[in-house]
């Protein structure tokens, strides 16, 4: 794990990109594609931008996941999904560099008891079953995806993705990736940005606390991890 702390978080950004770039094609030097993992909130929304100039990414090798995603549709405001699309995805899909195919939203169903997260496991399964690599947000709770300190989904077991019914912050209705999925990750960019979520960086730092007690901890278990704040350390 290694932290890269800076108080100018452009440089942060920067930075993070380059890490970005240079794990992408260091991971496909052993496949012939890549599952990428994003997640939504404030705190990826530059490096996306960043993203969307990126011509040193083979993107027509890199399939887009959302790590979680509030059951809304993909075009809702509150969509992470459409975050994501708004500042990179398109622009990228526009380009010509990365194929409409490549990206995979989550496709919420509310006639389904899973919100549709059987067929979203389906899509990973066919690609091998795993997040390559995953752009994460940290909560000012500690959370990231949609698990919560203490709460059902962060003592999920499950392999893949799973639907929450009571998650702590609105809507109650969510998809998320486990914990399980998240820990198989090979490389991970975690980022934390702001003095709301001082506390949760401290709890991360704090050997004394488990992943029940702050979710974000599950990057430490991930092979390749670099957290990205402009916080004190």
């Amino acid at each position: 794990m290694k932290i890269i702390s800076n108080t100018d978080k452009s440089k942060l950004n920067i930075s993070a990109l380059r890490i970005l770039e240079e794990s992408i094609l260091n991971i496909l030097k052993n496949k012939n594609h890549l599952t990428l993992g994003i997640s939504g909130g404030r705190g990826v929304t530059e490096l996306f931008k960043l993203m969307g100039n990126s011509t040193n990414i083979p993107w027509n090798l890199v399939h887009i996941f959302t790590v979680d995603e509030r059951c809304v549709p993909i075009t809702h405001e509150d969509s992470n999904y459409k975050l994501a699309n708004d500042l990179f995805i398109n622009r990228l899909t526009d380009k010509g560099l990365l194929p409409k195919i490549n990206v995979h939203p989550f496709s919420y169903n509310e006639l389904l008891n899973d919100f549709g997260v059987s067929n979203y496991n389906q899509q990973l399964r066919n690609l091998g079953g795993k997040l390559d690599l995953i752009i994460i947000g940290m909560g000012d709770d500690g959370h990231i995806a949609s698990l919560f300190p203490h709460h059902d989904s962060i003592k999920n077991e499950d392999e893949f993705f799973i639907s929450i019914k009571n998650s702590p912050k609105p809507p109650p209705s969510r998809m998320s990736s486990s914990k399980k999925l998240l820990m198989n990750t090979h490389t991970s960019l975690l980022l934390s940005f702001g003095t709301s979520k001082q506390n949760a960086f401290s709890n991360f730092k704090n050997d004394s606390l488990s992943v029940y007690d702050c979710p974000a901890k599950i990057i430490k278990s991930i092979p390749n991890s670099y957290i990205f704040t402009d916080l004190e350390l």
